[in-house]
């Protein structure tokens, strides 16, 4: 993770659920210009609103994205329609691309993509970077080098079992 960060200087953060959000196990900084969050292990972001949470509902069954669903419709009523549309369309992104994007914070944009290890709850992968411009060139180049890193990540875990 942190040659990614240092590589393309982006911010790099792994991440687990916990109920209806994902909990920071680590967060990599290269510059405070690149993001200008302050996140730290241990720090809870939302499911829904964030690439990391997308990723990971992409790993659940229709049931468990449909109790979650209920959870974020009632957390933010006025928002749910639009919300539920950017969710599906990350789905969608990670069906086809193994990835998905999601921008919460203005500024910053981050993708993500699951970790799956064998007998381990589900890890997300995410690169962040900060930019006022629109960014699609630069998630597709770094979208390769992201789920190179999760398959890394994973034969990892695999070789020290």
């Amino acid at each position: 993770m942190s040659a990614l960060a240092e590589k393309y200087r982006v911010n790099v953060g792994l991440s687990i659920a916990d109920r209806d959000e994902m909990v920071y196990l680590e967060s990599l900084r290269v510059h405070r210009s690149i993001s200008p969050r302050h996140i730290v292990a241990g720090q809870r972001v939302p499911i829904e609103l964030t690439s990391l949470g997308r990723a990971y509902l992409s790993t659940l069954t229709l049931k468990q994205r449909t109790l979650l669903y209920d959870v974020f419709a009632q957390r933010n009523p006025r928002r749910w329609p639009q919300l539920q549309l950017e969710i599906e369309r990350s789905l969608e992104s990670m069906e086809a691309e193994g990835y998905c994007s999601a921008s919460w914070h203005p500024g910053v944009i981050a993708l993500a993509t699951p970790v799956r290890c064998p007998d381990l709850p589900v890890h997300v992968l995410n690169m962040s970077l900060a930019s006022a411009h629109p960014l699609a060139k630069r998630i597709t180049e770094l979208a390769d080098h992201l789920m190179e890193a999760s398959h890394q990540i994973a034969l990892e875990v695999e070789r020290a079992r």
